[in-house]
């Protein structure tokens, strides 16, 4: 789990191609993906597409996909161990693969481990699926997945924080990999299911290539492989010709067209250069509705806690902590605040594994008269409390919301003052605990569901000064104001 401004950050499985979402508000969101239609011939070339016969159209097997993307690749380029800029993954997703899989309902499957058994509560065995190549031709070995493995625990830059309970990886054999945790983990299949947390590489390519060569060429089991890097500009991929998965990639190439600018990417779109854009901003995806393109919508992923310091002033008290989610009205901030496009859900979001809330969560339905009682049995009917939040640019979607939190509570006798202050301020505040009353702070997608818990445990992350008997304790005791929605 990491903090991390607006950048993408989750899993999808749009055209072959794992595409991850976005980071866009505080509330638990889906981010919207918008299409031109193809033409009936079933060109996917930039110059065949329009946004009128997208529904009669008949999809035809290869041609090139252009896609509008916000971000080049930062620090590490294509090195999967190298890098733990987000922007990254996106494109590396497409070309390393992780040692299982994932459906859309976030189900573990097989993947280039076609099956997989749990011998004990901290051993695994990985049988590897035969016949699964590099795109250099080069047969993948139980050695390659092993060296993967140890690579992302001891030396992988963002991928270590996910495998410290891996204790020893061997390869017995040429189609099977062992693995000893130091302890039990839930997360464990999780992570090396997941397409941003596990990436196995070839052995050999990777220890005679050097560091800097690894960052602009690839050589991984996924259905793309790297054509070419113009950096700041655009990346295109070819479709990996050794793919195991007979009849894919569907697509023959891929071009990222970088484009920064949110309206630049969609007059692009509209325009027919780009075939296909990722947007986090509801409004403009229904502004590209309007125009007839077609708007597709991934799991949401997105989530910013409403984080309250619980050891000091009003919010010591349960009473006025559990007011305040009373009087938040989630289904309103979904429909004005964030255009729609939002979904409930409690701490862990829908696109990771989230949990509904229903009639019986505590303190979770919109009851201002609710609010308002419990004030008053805490003897706080005049509460002033401030809600600091990131003010940068990258963050004006939040704005909305914290302005709607704000005028929410007003109606039931909380007095909200708002600070906007830049991101690393917040994240400072955030690391070290040192804030006074609430913090808007956004989380960047977390692979394993613990993840968006671990904040408000009995942890050294606990953000919110809480303490509870055991992580049970203190987790149903904040989820009562938890503004995940």
């Amino acid at each position: 789990m990491r903090y991390l401004p607006s950048l993408p950050s989750k899993p999808s499985g749009d055209i072959m191609m794992n595409r991850r979402l976005a980071l866009a508000a505080p509330l638990v969101l889906a981010t919207a993906v918008v299409a031109a239609g193809c033409s009936s011939s079933g060109s996917s070339s930039a110059g065949g597409s329009t946004q009128n016969n997208a529904a009669s159209s008949s999809p035809v097997k290869g041609g090139t996909l252009t896609y509008g993307e916000i971000a080049d690749l930062g620090a590490g380029g294509f090195d999967p161990y190298a890098t733990v800029a987000a922007p990254n993954f996106g494109y590396i997703e497409q070309i390393y693969q992780p040692l299982l899989s994932q459906n859309a309902q976030g189900k573990i499957t097989a993947g280039i481990a076609d099956t997989w058994k749990q011998t004990s509560p901290t051993v695994y065995t990985f049988h590897i699926r035969p016949g699964v190549k590099f795109s250099d031709g080069s047969a993948l070995t139980a050695s390659d997945v092993a060296f993967s493995l140890l690579q992302m625990r001891d030396k992988g830059l963002d991928q270590a924080q996910y495998y410290t309970d891996v204790k020893t990886v061997t390869a017995p054999d040429a189609s099977n990999v062992k693995v000893v945790l130091k302890a039990p983990s839930a997360s464990f299949l999780q992570v090396v299911s997941n397409p941003t947390t596990c990436f196995i590489v070839k052995k050999s390519w990777y220890l005679s290539t050097s560091s800097t060569k690894r960052q602009s060429m690839t050589n991984g089991t996924g259905p793309f492989t790297l054509k070419s890097w113009q950096h700041g500009a655009q990346v295109t991929l070819d479709a990996n010709s050794h793919y195991w998965q007979k009849g894919e990639p569907y697509l023959s190439s891929v071009v990222f067209k970088v484009v920064p600018d949110d309206q630049t990417r969609l007059a692009d779109l509209e325009q027919g250069s780009v075939n296909m854009m990722w947007t986090k901003d509801p409004t403009q995806a229904n502004q590209a509705k309007s125009a007839g393109l077609v708007v597709g919508q991934g799991g949401a992923s997105r989530t910013v806690p409403l984080d309250i310091n619980a050891t000091q002033g009003p919010l010591a008290n349960l009473e006025v902590r559990q007011a305040i989610s009373k009087g938040i009205d989630r289904q309103e901030i979904i429909a004005l605040a964030v255009g729609g496009q939002g979904a409930l859900s409690l701490n862990m979001p829908p696109g990771a594994g989230g949990i509904k809330p229903t009639a019986a969560t505590p303190n979770f339905a919109y009851d201002p008269a609710g609010a308002r009682a419990l004030l008053k049995k805490a003897g706080q009917t005049n509460v002033t409390v401030p809600l600091t939040y990131s003010s940068d640019a990258a963050f004006a979607l939040d704005v909305p919301m914290v302005e709607a939190v704000k005028s929410q509570l007003s109606k039931v006798g909380i007095n909200v003052q708002l600070h906007g202050v830049p991101f690393s301020v917040a994240l400072s505040q955030a690391l070290s605990g040192k804030y006074t009353g609430m913090l808007l702070m956004p989380l960047a997608y977390s692979p394993t569901p613990s993840g968006y818990l671990r904040f408000m445990q009995n942890t050294p992350q606990n953000v919110t000064g809480a303490q509870g008997s055991g992580h049970g304790g203190i987790v149903h005791e904040l989820s009562g104001w938890s503004l995940t929605v």
